[in-house]
């Protein structure tokens, strides 16, 4: 009995024919006769180029699988850990690959999260074409530099052991948008989209500021937390403020 045996190669399909003996052959010399083909089409064998810039929906195959993480912060320090990691990673991409992992979260939680991170010194911020990416922090004193992502364990007498992960992480669900993780979301977000869009080129109040970024972001903030944000700014000279306390408006630098 003759068998017929086709597959796909780069030059096009192949088409082998005969007894199923000398179809165990050719299959088991396969590398060799795909090989042979390329040679006689002058066929280059394509190698994987390393993804460059911003992962998309277009190149989901390369996002991480996050493994049983403790919470939402282990989960991007996870992420962030992998090859994928490598270039910096905006909080749309981030949010990408944890929806790839089957977790779902919120754009504020994302935020807030990243902010803490920020904070905490173990993920650092890099400007991307006008917004933020974010990266792993490596620690420079290291000979070696490698990723830390384990969870330290505290114990107290009569409790359960628990993690610094689970801690922080019950910490920005309590604290949602509140404190300091809603201040550092407010600066992220006034820096990312406020000041690119030239909204400062002219005096805005406190109460201005606030309906933009909520226009923005479809977000709610305390006006005390805008007002506490936008003193940081001015405080570090990224905003100029005229007027006395309580009717302060600000303008962008020169």
């Amino acid at each position: 009995m003759s068998y017929v045996l086709r597959m796909k190669v780069p030059s096009g399909e192949l088409e082998l024919h005969g007894p199923r003996s000398d179809l165990d052959s050719a299959i088991n010399n396969l590398p060799k006769i795909v090989d042979s083909i390329r040679s006689a089409f002058g066929v280059t064998p394509v190698q994987a180029q390393p993804a460059i810039g911003n992962a998309t929906p277009d190149d989901s195959a390369s996002l991480p699988f996050i493994e049983r993480p403790e919470g939402l912060n282990d989960a991007i320090v996870k992420a962030l850990s992998t090859g994928w990691g490598m270039n910096p990673r905006k909080w749309s991409e981030i949010d990408l690959a944890l929806k790839q992992s089957a977790l779902n979260y919120s754009r504020g939680s994302i935020t807030s999260a990243l902010a803490y991170l920020v904070r905490s010194g173990r993920l650092r911020r890099v400007p991307i074409n006008g917004v933020y990416g974010y990266q792993i922090t490596v620690h420079k004193h290291q000979s070696n530099p490698q990723i830390s992502i384990g969870p330290r364990v505290s114990v107290s007498p009569g409790k359960e052991i628990e993690t610094e992960e689970s801690r922080q992480d019950k910490e920005v669900r309590i604290a949602g948008q509140r404190g300091k993780a809603e201040t550092s979301v407010i600066l992220q977000e006034v820096e990312e989209k406020l000041l690119p869009d030239k909204f400062f080129n002219s005096g805005r109040t406190t109460r201005e500021v606030k309906s933009a970024l909520e226009k923005a972001t479809n977000m709610k903030f305390q006006s005390r937390k805008v007002s506490q944000a936008l003193g940081r700014m001015y405080s570090i000279g990224k905003l100029r403020r005229t007027g006395s306390k309580g009717e302060f408006t600000y303008i962008a630098a020169r």
